[in-house]
């Protein structure tokens, strides 16, 4: 994964407001065109600080079970540039598939 791959697939660029030094984000749609979330990755340069520390992403979204009071954050930490942006992507498909996630509700 590199700012280049995240661009070309579709990836907005923001300035981050969590001290990352990058911030992609990316809506994922159903069949219907509806929302179903938002993939946030954000990319850390830590080596500033440690020189032991490798630059890496993390990537977290926010998932809705259908209930009014409760969602769900699923959050992916250490993603080095070397696994495929499809790998990371296809993980958070995968969760919202198999664990029967709603559409995002705030969003559509």
């Amino acid at each position: 994964m590199t700012h280049e791959s995240l661009i070309e697939a579709g990836y907005s660029s923001f300035k981050p407001n969590n001290g990352a030094n990058k911030f992609f984000q990316k809506r994922f749609y159903n069949e219907e065109g509806k929302i179903k979330y938002f993939l946030n990755i954000y990319y850390w340069d830590l080596s500033k600080y440690n020189e032991h520390c490798k630059p890496s992403y993390h990537a977290e979204a926010v998932m809705y079970d259908g209930s009014e009071e409760t969602w769900w954050e699923f959050k992916l930490y250490g993603i080095t540039p070397d696994i495929p942006l499809h790998q990371v992507e296809r993980k958070f498909e995968d969760m919202w598939r198999k664990m029967g996630f709603y559409i995002d509700r705030h969003n559509n």
